[in-house]
């Protein structure tokens, strides 16, 4: 998560940016989750506290929207994590299942190898003697299991 800096540079829109952010949404949506329907990509500037959200369209239509600041900060493969991130809250709520950050997003995310981009964001940490990193930031149990293995793991508070 990148937090609003008054210091920030202030970046213009451009269509151009859209249409690449667009271009690169849809190799994801085309190898990842080819049964569902490519979401358009719009940049939006007055984003202060979040780099990007995922829009389920309620009084439109699905989009997924990419601050501006984060786009200029960031490298291909950390933009194409968030897009993998926000296709699969798309994928669960057209499934019409819950799309929020739960356990089936979780396992969904572990497959795609998206576990390291955010474990860094957690405050309750546990690693897996397989080598799995977990993270959460809702201490459930002390004892869980690993979504990679199936195996107990302790889980600690980071700070």
């Amino acid at each position: 998560m990148i937090l609003y800096n008054k210091t920030m540079k202030k970046y213009k829109q451009s269509p151009a940016i859209e249409k690449q952010l667009t271009r690169i949404s849809g190799e994801i949506q085309k190898k990842y989750f080819p049964e569902l329907t490519l979401l358009p990509v719009k940049m939006n500037t007055r984003m202060k506290c979040l780099a990007r959200i995922f829009i389920p369209g309620v009084y439109s239509n699905p989009k997924i929207e990419v601050n501006l600041n984060y786009y200029h900060r960031s490298t291909l493969s950390e933009i194409k994590e968030t897009f993998k991130h926000e296709y699969i809250h798309y994928q669960l709520h057209h499934q019409g299942k819950s799309y929020g950050h739960n356990l089936k997003f979780a396992k969904i995310s572990c497959k795609m190898g998206l576990n390291e981009h955010y474990y860094h964001m957690t405050k309750y940490i546990g690693t897996c003697s397989c080598g799995f990193k977990h993270g959460d930031n809702k201490r459930k149990n002390i004892n869980e299991k690993c979504l990679h293995c199936g195996k107990k793991i302790k889980i600690r508070k980071r700070f």
